[in-house]
């Protein structure tokens, strides 16, 4: 090296939404020069991936149920979502 090098680093472009990450370069001791104050940089990598929606599914938690008794059901999301998703239900009785 003579005066000044540009170190690059590619980074990946993908489809899936991941949280943010980064790429360090640092500095390590070597033979013929020494290591200044400003050893270490770093640039932060934005993910641009737009979220999943979350898949939601319904199951009865019971095949049958006695009149009078509650019939109940479990709906799950998945992937989990960032924040408390409203849903829309419909049932009916028969």
């Amino acid at each position: 090296m003579t005066g000044s090098y540009t170190l690059t680093v590619a980074t990946t472009d993908d489809a899936t939404d991941e949280p943010d990450g980064s790429v360090t370069a640092s500095l390590a001791s070597g033979n013929g020069y020494t290591v200044g104050s400003a050893y270490s940089g770093t640039v932060a990598v934005l993910d641009d991936d737009v979220a999943a929606l979350p898949v939601v599914s319904v199951a009865a938690d019971a095949a049958s149920v006695t009149e009078g008794g509650d019939a109940s059901f479990t709906l799950t999301a998945h992937p989990l979502p960032a924040s408390p998703l409203a849903v829309t239900v419909r049932w009916r009785r028969r």
